[in-house]
């Protein structure tokens, strides 16, 4: 379904911006990046979809393979939506460009995220949680067979958070894949199979997984944490050294 193999995204000079990252997403498999701020997981996300622009004069290595012909359900972490077209009219833009009006469910979708109140509202005129909400619903309403979706939880109560962990899980069961961005440890360990914890360009991720000891809120908030200390005790002078 998805598999990146030594993928890595540098500048135009090779200075590089994200670790190699290998991955490789079977179809009802959830997998969560977790990391710092600048490790360069939304970069990876945005490789997975090709859509690093050339004029920001990136470069990806490495192999990043999709199955071809699959239908992708995308959540930026600035929503995307178009600030002329209501709640609903941004929901079904997916649709209609595959053609699936009549297949959706979106009364089960605005039941679960409280948006039939806000359908005909303009981007504008809702908060930053219900716009989030409004592009989750984007996403999920064709039933991708690839969900990707970069700090979904941001701006989210605890009611949409919910909401969202229980779509995932369904999509999950009906054999999509999940590629999920969070700074939110406990969604990822109630959503993903396995993690990848990302910390520094020079530093090799770490893959935990749900059936390890180490699945649980404190494990991997001790694990990425530690992380963090090992690339500071790397990153700081050795004592006399000189630096410029």
């Amino acid at each position: 379904m998805l598999e990146l193999k030594s993928a890595q995204v540098l500048l135009s000079d090779g200075l590089a911006l994200t670790p190699k990252l290998s991955v490789d997403l079977c179809p009802g498999t959830v997998v969560g990046l977790i990391g710092p701020n600048g490790c360069g997981k939304s970069l990876l996300t945005r490789a997975v979809l090709g859509v690093l622009l050339p004029r920001h004069q990136f470069t990806v290595t490495g192999r990043v393979t999709v199955e071809p012909g699959l239908d992708i359900g995308y959540v930026p972490q600035q929503t995307g939506l178009l600030a002329w077209r209501r709640v609903e009219s941004n929901i079904l833009l997916p649709a209609r460009f595959h053609r699936q009006n009549g297949t959706l469910d979106l009364g089960r979708l605005y039941a679960a995220f409280n948006l039939a109140p806000r359908k005909d509202d303009l981007p504008h005129q809702l908060s930053g949680g219900y716009q989030v909400r409004t592009a989750i619903c984007r996403a999920l309403a064709t039933k991708p067979g690839l969900l990707v979706l970069d700090e979904p939880t941001r701006e989210l109560d605890e009611m949409a958070r919910s909401a969202l962990i229980t779509e995932l899980r369904a999509a999950r069961e009906r054999g999509a894949g999940v590629w999920v961005v969070s700074h939110e440890i406990p969604f990822v360990v109630a959503v993903a199979d396995f993690c990848v914890i990302l910390s520094s360009p020079q530093a090799v991720p770490k893959v935990i997984s749900k059936g390890e000891q180490r699945w649980t809120d404190e494990g991997l908030s001790t694990i990425v944490i530690g992380t963090l200390m090992e690339e500071r005790v790397t990153d700081t002078p050795a004592a006399g050294s000189h630096v410029e």
